[in-house]
């Protein structure tokens, strides 16, 4: 698979694919301010580095990513 580059700052359907996070536990993460993000007019930013954060320090990840890995998927 082809590695693909992402900038800093990521629109919200970047930080989807980057993070492999589910839309909807993104949704969440981000309005529960555990990934910070920025709120422009029609748009959200969000640092790449938060999210490697949040990785980083996430010991346990979310449900909805675990089952999206899990063996035999």
């Amino acid at each position: 698979m082809a590695e693909t580059t992402f900038p800093p700052y990521l629109t919200f359907g970047e930080a989807v694919l980057y993070s492999r996070i589910p839309r909807r536990t993104l949704r969440e993460l981000l309005s529960t301010g555990q990934i910070p993000s920025r709120k422009f007019p029609g748009k959200v930013v969000i640092a790449k580095e938060a999210i490697d954060r949040y990785m980083a320090d996430t010991p346990e990840l979310p449900e909805s990513v675990l089952r999206r890995f899990a063996p035999g998927r």
